[in-house]
């Protein structure tokens, strides 16, 4: 079965920035009863069309799956423009996970153990914040090569 019209709700530019928990999610109520919001929309692009302008505009598409590559042993994986992908408590359906694997650049796990969704991405902040943040530094302290 291919991609149902699903319509895609997609952040502008500088969207969410400094944005707590609780002032997203009533961005996204507002938006989603079909009001407005300063950086959010509503695009009407079925699932693959979505994927495709996210990597058309530059973003990483990563699985995350129990069954993938564990990203503490590489956490620059979190690192850049990359749009995460998992399911809740129920997988992902299969034409969706189809579309995304077919497009990820990787497919990875934060560890073994079964998690809930919104603690892997609690995680997968501090990671990028901690890592990514020294890893940006330090590249740019760095001498450059001869």
């Amino acid at each position: 079965m291919g991609s149902p019209g699903y319509r895609a709700l997609a952040g502008l530019p500088g969207c969410c920035g400094g944005l707590d928990e609780r002032s997203l999610v009533v961005e996204f109520s507002r938006v989603l009863r079909g009001g407005s919001s300063g950086f959010l929309r509503i695009l009407e692009v079925d699932f693959e069309e979505f994927l495709n302008m996210l990597v058309k505009k530059g973003f990483k598409v990563v699985l995350l799956s129990e069954k993938g590559f564990n990203v503490m042993r590489e956490p620059q994986l979190v690192c850049g423009r990359t749009a995460f992908f998992l399911g809740s408590h129920v997988d992902m359906p299969g034409w969706a996970e189809s579309s995304v694997r077919r497009l990820a650049s990787s497919t990875i796990s934060i560890g073994p153990y079964s998690l809930h969704s919104e603690h892997i991405i609690a995680f997968l902040g501090w990671l990028g914040g901690r890592y990514c943040q020294t890893s940006s530094r330090a590249s740019a302290a760095a001498p450059p090569s001869p």
